[in-house]
């Protein structure tokens, strides 16, 4: 199936409140509501990307309280924007099965983040959805992996992806990849637009194949497809500046050649730049992998305050992920009376 088949593209329905309880899921919250969530005028932008290790067959132990811990960490640290990998929605036929999702949405709420899309409005009619998640205080979900190559029809498996939001999400685009290596999940890309502080940003999440190279690279070219046209929609003209594109790309730094593609993809469009090139601690390190990236535009970059590699852990001591998560800091054009950009 080629990208452009009937079938292969889900766009997001963004909604500005969350999702009455009788969905079942949150309660709803009225715009003043939202408004008081937000605070004060932000002068910086803090972005969180974290593989959150939540696959039903094959994910890790005990992730109801991982997530829980993850949650009191994205309040404690008050985070603008979270991208998560592997947050998956499990469905057989027509019914959805939220598990762990709802108490996490919940959480995920009393931080502040207060603006969602329903998961349950793209999910996959078997098996797991494709784990994209965003919180905005943004909040992004994905998936994980298995082991033989399979296609199917995406008009069977769209992606189901979250977003919550402290901050107004202007533009949101969902789309499945047209082949994967994982017949157990619909993996795909999403991509929002944000308005923070009179700024839009711009920011993409996906997490492709882990163990079909092939797959995996066709996968990272559709992302930067996906981008380029969901910038279309949102800008009317020039680069885009505030643009950021990052998650648990199953592509280690030290395979050259691969690195090099996917970098030449976010090169293509307009972020070249690597955050986390894979020149510190592994992002992976019980396998000693440098799998996470997180790609900016040179405008981004240059308003860089901070960087690090994190690992939240549970009230035992235990990790939340097999992953450590990245964390950016970037200051705000508001901030120094400098002209808002898209």
């Amino acid at each position: 199936m080629e990208v452009g088949d009937e079938g292969a593209v889900a766009e997001a329905e963004v909604t500005r409140r969350l999702l009455p309880r009788a969905g079942p899921l949150l309660t709803g919250v009225a715009p003043a509501a939202a408004a008081a969530a937000a605070g004060a005028a932000p002068t910086t932008l803090k972005v969180l990307s974290h593989n959150v290790w939540g696959h039903y067959v094959v994910g890790g132990m005990d992730v109801s309280g991982r997530l829980k811990a993850l949650a009191e960490s994205v309040a404690r640290e008050r985070y603008d924007v979270v991208l998560l990998q592997e947050l998956f929605l499990m469905s057989l036929g027509p019914l959805p099965l939220m598990g762990y999702y709802v108490q996490f949405a919940a959480d995920m709420e009393a931080a502040g983040l207060v603006y969602m899309t329903d998961p349950r409005t793209a999910a996959r009619r078997w098996m797991q959805n494709h784990g994209l998640v965003r919180c905005v205080g943004v909040c992004v979900a994905r998936q994980l992996q298995a082991p033989s190559f399979f296609v199917y029809p995406h008009s069977l498996t769209p992606p189901s992806q979250a977003v919550f939001s402290r901050y107004p999400i202007v533009e949101a685009t969902l789309r499945s990849f047209p082949r994967s290596a994982e017949p157990l999940n619909a993996k795909g890309v999403a991509v929002v637009t944000v308005e923070v502080a009179g700024e839009v940003f711009h920011l993409g999440d996906f997490h492709p194949d882990s163990r079909n190279r092939a797959s995996r690279a066709a996968q990272v070219a559709f992302v930067g497809t996906t981008v380029r046209d969901h910038l279309a929609k949102v800008r009317s003209a020039g680069p885009p500046t505030n643009l950021l594109v990052a998650g648990d790309a199953n592509v280690c730094a030290k395979h050259a050649a691969e690195y090099a593609h996917m970098s030449e993809v976010m090169a293509g469009v307009g972020a070249p730049i690597d955050l986390f090139p894979g020149d510190d601690d592994s992002t992976m390190p019980d396998e000693d992998l440098w799998l996470d990236h997180m790609y900016v535009t040179p405008t981004l970059r240059d308003r860089l305050l901070s960087k690090r590699l994190v690992r939240f852990k549970t009230p035992s001591g235990a990790p939340v992920s097999d992953h450590l998560g990245l964390e950016a800091v970037f200051s705000l054009r508001g901030a120094h009376g400098s002209r808002p950009a898209a």
